[in-house]
């Protein structure tokens, strides 16, 4: 496995590469639509993180042709 593909990403990474703000990325999470975190901890500690090969893959599947 590649280091980018074992990269995680947070919340704010994840808002600077796809160019999504915070609430368009837990909407499309929730519909399915976007790739769903994986989340470390518990209670108030609990905290969400993306693989960067998941969101390349969905930032390739859903660019628009140019």
């Amino acid at each position: 496995m590649s280091e980018k593909q074992s990269r995680l990403l947070d919340l704010k990474a994840v808002e600077l590469k796809t160019s999504l703000p915070k609430s368009t990325i837990y909407d499309w999470m929730k519909t399915g639509y976007f790739p769903p975190s994986m989340l470390f901890g518990e209670g108030k500690r609990k905290i969400a993180r993306w693989l960067e090969s998941d969101i390349d893959c969905w930032i390739e599947k859903h660019r628009m042709a140019s």
